[in-house]
C-alpha cells in the first residue's frame, strides 16, 4: 500500500511529460475524426507546440474580443 501511495504522489508531483517516455503512437480525437498523428510523422513535441501555438491565439482573441466588447453600465 505504502509504494502506491508514494507513485500516485510522485505522479501527481511530477512536471515533466510522460507521454512520450511510455507511449508508443500518439493518436487524436477532434472534431469527430479520429487521427494516428504517429503515422502521419508528428512527434509528441510537435503536437505540443501546436497545441500551445494554438492556446497563445485563442488568449490574443479572447483579449482583442474584451477590448471591443460593449461595456456593462455601471
Amino acid at each position: 500500500m505504502a509504494s502506491i501511495d508514494a507513485l500516485a504522489k510522485t505522479i501527481k508531483e511530477f512536471e515533466g511529460g510522460l507521454i512520450g517516455q511510455v507511449a508508443e503512437e500518439l493518436w487524436e480525437v477532434a472534431n469527430k475524426k479520429i487521427r494516428n498523428l504517429t503515422k502521419e510523422g508528428i512527434s509528441i513535441v510537435d503536437y505540443k507546440k501546436k497545441l500551445a501555438q494554438e492556446s497563445a491565439a485563442a488568449i490574443e482573441k479572447a483579449k482583442l474580443f474584451s477590448k471591443t466588447a460593449p461595456k456593462g453600465k455601471a
